[in-house]
């Protein structure tokens, strides 16, 4: 089963956030789910008003869905991803679950 989507929160507001209406979430068997975590303001849609709740998750997006809905004191180095590099827009909410010891990349 493919995890939740969820879609990385760029800032600016969006009309889904409180109102949790999604265009693609009615009847889904994680509605609520979304619902809630999206009244938290921990999870928002896609700019068309998409959720995309079928979709897997990609590492950016994980990423900013934990350091959204955890804070947890960094206990280790910083990992330096080879394949993130240091412009990539959403580089520290990689690094900030590796830090609190969430995560780690593959050896390579």
């Amino acid at each position: 089963m493919n995890a939740v989507q969820a879609a990385v929160r760029k800032g600016g507001g969006n009309p889904n956030i409180g109102g949790a209406v999604f265009s693609d979430i009615s009847g889904h068997w994680v509605q609520k789910f979304i619902e809630a975590l999206a009244a938290a303001n921990i999870i928002s849609g896609f700019p068309d008003g998409s959720f995309r709740p079928d979709d897997s998750l990609n590492r950016a997006q994980y990423a900013t869905l934990f350091v959204s809905a955890f804070s947890r004191i960094p206990r280790v180095p910083a990992t330096n991803f080879i394949d993130v590099s240091a412009s990539f827009w959403v580089r520290s909410a990689i690094e900030r679950p590796s830090r609190g010891g969430f995560c780690r990349g593959f050896r390579g």
